[in-house]
Order: C-alpha cells, then sequence, then structure tokens
C-alpha cells in the first residue's frame, strides 16, 4: 500500500490594486503647465497645490495687468506688466520641482491618465482662456498703432495699453472709438455736449478760449472737408462757409456726441470730416505705452516704453 503524497499548500492569488504611478518627469510636468495651469501637478498627483498655485498664479496676472492701468513711473508699470510671465514661470518651476520630488512607487490614481490631462488642457484651452479673455477686454486691451493720426503723442509702432473702465467722456482726454469699417480708431475729446468748438489756421478754440501757447501752423495744406453736415451746427451765417482742416467752425456739439481732433491736425481723419461721435461709440482711453518700435529700422524705443498718454 502506496502512501499518498501530501496535498500541496494553498497558495492566496495575489493581491491586485493600482499600478505604481512611476516616476514622474519634470519636463513633461513643466509643458503640461505651460498649456494648463495646474496640469503639471496634477500629473505630479498633486492635484491641490495644482488649483491653489494656479489660482495665485492668474490673480497675480491679472493684479498685475489692472494695477499697469494706473498713474506710475514708467519702470513701475513695466515691472507690473511683467508679473504676467514671471508668474507662469513661478508655477511651471513649481510643477518641475513637484514633479522630480514625487516618489516613484506611490499608487497611480484613477485621474492620472493621458486622456485626463488631454482633457483638462482641451477646457483650459477651449474654455477658461476664451472666457477670460473676454472678461478682460471688458477691462483693458492692447493696441499697436500703425499710423500717425495723434503723432508725437501717439508715434506710428507704439504699442499702448487701453482701459475699458470708467467715464471715457472727457474733454481733452485721448479716447478710442468705435469708427466706420468695425475698427477702433485713436483721437482726442475737444468739444462734448454744448461746447462751442472752431479751429482758425490749426489753432483749436473751445467755449471762446484758445489753446495756451498755440500758433498757427504755417502750412499751405488747407484741404476742404465736407461743409454740408457742419452748417447744420454752425454759429452764425452759412452763406459761404467753405471748411478747411485747419480753419472751420464755430461748430456746437450736440446732445450725445462729442468732437475729435487728432493731435497731427494738418492730416488726419477726424471729426472735422467724419462729423460728431456718439458718445456710446466712445470706447476706452489709451493709458500707456507699453512696447515702441521704429517702423522702418525696427530698432526699439526704449525711451518710449512705460510713457503715459496724456
Amino acid at each position: 500500500m502506496s502512501i499518498a503524497d501530501p496535498p500541496a499548500p494553498h497558495t492566496a492569488p495575489p493581491e491586485t490594486g493600482p499600478a505604481p504611478m512611476g516616476r514622474r518627469r519634470g519636463w513633461v510636468a513643466a509643458l503640461l503647465t505651460f498649456l494648463a495651469p495646474g496640469v503639471g501637478h496634477v500629473y505630479a498627483r498633486r492635484a491641490r497645490r495644482g488649483v491653489v498655485a494656479a489660482v495665485i498664479a492668474l490673480a497675480i496676472m491679472i493684479a498685475g495687468l489692472l494695477a499697469s492701468m494706473h498713474p506710475a513711473p514708467p519702470g513701475v508699470r513695466i515691472a507690473w506688466l511683467a508679473l504676467l510671465p514671471l508668474a507662469l514661470v513661478a508655477v511651471m518651476a513649481d510643477s518641475w520641482w513637484t514633479a522630480r520630488r514625487a516618489r516613484p512607487d506611490v499608487p497611480r490614481r484613477r485621474y492620472q491618465r493621458a486622456w485626463v490631462y488631454a482633457l483638462l488642457v482641451a477646457l483650459a484651452a477651449f474654455v477658461v482662456q476664451p472666457l477670460l479673455r473676454a472678461w478682460l477686454l471688458t477691462q483693458v486691451q492692447a493696441f499697436r498703432i500703425p499710423g500717425a493720426p495723434m503723432s508725437p503723442t501717439i508715434r506710428p509702432g507704439d504699442y499702448i495699453m487701453i482701459t475699458r473702465r470708467g467715464d471715457h467722456v472727457r474733454r481733452g482726454a485721448p479716447a478710442t472709438y468705435a469708427a466706420d469699417g468695425g475698427f477702433e480708431a485713436v483721437s482726442r475729446i475737444v468739444g462734448v455736449a454744448g461746447d462751442t468748438v472752431s479751429m482758425e489756421r490749426g489753432v483749436l478754440t473751445v467755449n471762446g478760449a484758445s489753446e495756451r501757447g498755440a500758433a498757427p501752423i504755417p502750412t499751405a495744406d488747407h484741404a476742404p472737408v465736407e461743409a454740408a453736415w457742419q452748417r447744420a451746427h454752425l454759429v452764425g451765417d452759412t452763406a459761404g462757409y467753405a471748411p478747411t482742416l485747419l480753419t472751420w467752425g464755430p461748430l456746437v456739439v450736440p446732445a450725445g456726441h462729442v468732437f475729435m481732433v487728432s493731435d497731427n491736425r494738418p492730416r488726419s481723419l477726424d471729426s472735422r470730416s467724419l462729423g460728431f461721435i456718439r458718445t456710446d461709440a466712445v470706447t476706452g482711453r489709451p493709458v500707456w505705452i507699453y512696447f515702441s518700435r521704429e517702423p522702418l529700422t525696427g530698432g526699439i524705443r526704449w525711451n518710449r516704453m512705460g510713457r503715459s498718454i496724456r
């Protein structure tokens, strides 16, 4: 009689669980953060830290942009604007450092998947950023000036910041307005509702007071402008009235409108030709020059950067 072999000992099946997270690459975290701040921290398994870092960076960028619209020395304004890229760089560096310190043996979480990162980046690019951009456009906006209607105050090649906040209809202030053709132009408000405005050889008179220190423009350029619309608002006899760019009026500004004249008076298109501008068409006020480049040579005009526009 043979003795049966003893039964094999029972072995429990190996326990299954989440796979380890694996090594996190710092450059991947930084790239994801560049595409959408906070996603790099999600990749490094620090989602809460990513949310906090993204909110702080966003708050710093918005605060710096809005703060630059307040009166300040040129260097301070440039420093405020520099917070925009610096805040992003700081969040990218933090995500890189967080990823480098992450333990590779920690179990991977459900949200740590490539499709989750792609979804978050897509949401940031196509939902969050457009909404944020739309809101910022109601506050501030950047413009590049191609022409010279406001020279020398704003020269061709100047990049300016304008504010959309507050009341922009102020006599003597530069302003942007919605022009025909769907674009915005820059000029200066010289008359508001009820003002009487006129010009004699380029010297502006508002309510009987002429510009201080202004001298007649010594030029033969007396290009005629459309007189039909001016006659309806002309003070005095309209017979024989033939206005030019440099000599016209006096005109009374009607309610709900402003009269705008550019600083480059001999050669500019403004209310002298276009007529009165509706107050609701005044869209913003230029505040300062954040960058300037010579159009012909491409040289940077450092002395104009940070200047206030008055």
